[in-house]
């Protein structure tokens, strides 16, 4: 699924990438976190890898300061795809090392329930990210979801008739 992860990386500008400054305002203004460590779900998408830039971009920004976010990576392997599962571990867990991001590769088997095995993986990723974050006393867990995750999870709330609640999507947490 991915190629090998570079042997370098472009500079990081945290402080002129849009991306990098809305995820500070959001951990900030929104989160109340002002630094301190942080666990980030990393799957090895696009979304979480560009979270993790944007994390390892700010933490640059505020190395000097004593709000620095620390963050860690935590990956967690369902083991649901076999070999592309194992691939995106490996994935993240060398990115992590060249962005000298702690990383955690977190090895679960959920088992199918009421929801379904897809609702049980999701649940059981959760319960293991909020683990970690007690392990680490994180100030925060984020997770990063782009436009077609959020309009996946609207059609699937209408397929399950889901009044206007149900309807909006995912929430703030």
């Amino acid at each position: 699924m991915h190629d090998e992860a570079p042997t370098t990386l472009p500079p990081l500008a945290a402080g002129r990438h849009w991306l990098a400054g809305e995820v500070d305002h959001q951990l900030r203004d929104r989160c109340a976190v002002a630094g301190g460590p942080i666990v980030l779900g990393v799957s090895g998408g696009a979304d979480s890898m560009a979270l993790l830039l944007a994390l390892a971009a700010l933490r640059h920004r505020h190395r000097d300061a004593g709000d620095r976010l620390e963050p860690v990576a935590v990956h967690v392997h369902h083991h649901l795809r076999d070999r592309e599962a194992d691939e995106d571990a490996i994935f993240v867990e060398r990115l992590g090392e060249q962005l000298d991001i702690p990383t955690r590769i977190e090895d679960i088997r959920p088992t199918p329930a009421a929801g379904g095995l897809a609702h049980a993986a999701r649940e059981a990723r959760y319960a293991t990210l909020a683990r970690v974050a007690g392990e680490l006393r994180a100030r925060a867990v984020a997770v990063a979801h782009h436009a077609d995750d959020q309009l996946e999870t609207m059609i699937m709330m209408l397929a399950r008739g889901a009044g206007p609640r149900g309807l909006a999507g995912m929430a703030w947490r």
